[in-house]
């Protein structure tokens, strides 16, 4: 009887050591930063942004839009995603269906860049797609790319033929 108490006490004690080097091998590692974009470009159009009041100098400008024309059946899109160039932080940014489907995600987005075409990961078929989201994620422009405070904006999708 003793030699089975200790045989599970000697179990449980191990068990917990293997949960304890699992979790500072693989929960405490820090979370690897996006990769700055390669292919975000100088911005040169017009920049639509929110206008509403800001708490101090240290906002970030997140552009929105109602609504995103695609061509139906094609990866390959024109877009207007810029991060503008008043911010001091990166952007990642991202496109969602409602049901949290993502069509694409950028790499960082440096201030005063931004992206005129992009690959979708699925093409959309012919359709109008409400309450899609435009998310952005913006991250300190240190060597940590801390991540800071960031945006999800409802749209409209409309492929058209």
């Amino acid at each position: 009887m003793n030699k089975k108490l200790l045989l599970i006490v000697l179990g449980l004690i191990c068990a917990v050591v293997v949960v304890g080097i699992g979790w500072v091998l693989f929960a405490s590692k820090p979370a690897t930063p996006p990769q700055q974009a390669d292919n975000g470009v100088d911005w040169v159009g017009p920049q639509e942004e929110y206008t509403g009041s800001a708490q101090s100098g240290d906002s970030i400008a997140i552009p929105g839009m109602d609504v995103m024309s695609f061509k139906a059946g094609e990866k390959k899109q024109a877009v207007n995603l810029y991060n503008p160039s008043e911010n001091h932080c990166f952007f990642q940014i991202s496109l969602l269906l409602a049901d949290g489907t993502r069509l694409y995600q950028s790499n960082l987005l440096a201030p005063g860049k931004g992206l005129y075409e992009i690959e979708l990961l699925t093409a959309l078929p012919e359709g109008v797609f409400d309450d899609a989201i435009l998310k952005y994620e913006c991250f300190s422009m240190d060597a940590d790319c801390t991540p800071l405070n960031g945006a999800e904006l409802m749209l409209t999708i409309q492929s058209l033929p």
